[in-house]
């Protein structure tokens, strides 16, 4: 463990004792982590009670990263524990929050100047029905004998030029369903929307569209994320694809 690291520790001990006295209560040390990547400065957990901080980011704005990330990211835990999950991320509750830690002027997100965490490399397949942009480890399993389908046609994918060289590509963002059409999910799977509506609301009534990929009602699970459904309640529809 860096001195760095040794410096959030004591700084989120610091925070919590300070929620307490705020707030007139104890708050359990939360379990924390240093194993964010990418552009994310820092994440909590609220279920299982977690800090995740990213440690390039904290070793190249360590002052900043100190008297501000890790007192944002302790704000969520103690807004959970004092309003309840319902209230929003970053509402006038986690507000009030911040500034009983002593920050004036919450801000919502970082300002650091970041990199992505790696290049992400793709090779060109083609099924029956479309193009396929296969990552490098998806194609370097390929390459040892595993075999993948198109979710679309069923056929298998095979590669354009085996001699090609692999590109590094953007990866590829799918469209959303035009507003005011009902599609079925094949026909949403096939032209990559996020999200569809069938026409047909869920089994509690809600017609606000599922998610292609898990077939879950988006309805269902914002009341599950505002802790007014259990997760077994919750619309399923076909299950996740395969």
């Amino acid at each position: 463990m860096t001195q760095n690291q040794k410096a959030v520790i004591k700084k989120v001990e610091e925070t919590i004792e300070e929620a307490g006295r705020a707030y007139h209560r104890i708050f359990e040390m939360p379990e924390i982590q240093f194993k964010k990547r990418g552009r994310v400065a820092g994440t909590a957990n609220c279920y299982y009670f977690r800090l995740n901080f990213n440690n390039q980011l904290l070793d190249k704005n360590f002052e900043h990263f100190l008297r501000s990330i890790v007192v944002h990211e302790v704000a969520h835990l103690v807004c959970d524990r004092v309003y309840g999950p319902s209230v929003a991320s970053h509402g006038s509750e986690w507000g009030s929050v911040m500034r009983a830690l002593g920050i004036s002027n919450p801000e919502r997100c970082h300002s650091y100047k970041t990199t992505p965490a790696r290049t992400i490399r793709r090779i060109e397949y083609r099924c029956s029905c479309r193009t396929h942009h296969v990552s490098s480890i998806k194609h370097g399993r390929i390459l040892k004998g595993v075999r993948y389908t198109c979710n679309s046609c069923k056929s298998g994918i095979e590669q354009v030029d085996s001699n090609s060289v692999v590109a590094s590509v953007p990866k590829i963002k799918r469209s959303t369903q035009p507003i005011g059409t009902v599609v079925c999910r094949e026909t949403a799977i096939k032209r990559e929307y996020k999200s569809y509506f069938s026409g047909i609301p869920c089994k509690h009534g809600h017609e606000d569209g599922r998610n292609t990929r898990d077939d879950v009602c988006k309805g269902c699970y914002k009341e599950y994320r505002a802790g007014v459904r259990k997760i077994q309640d919750v619309d399923k529809g076909a299950g996740r694809i395969k």
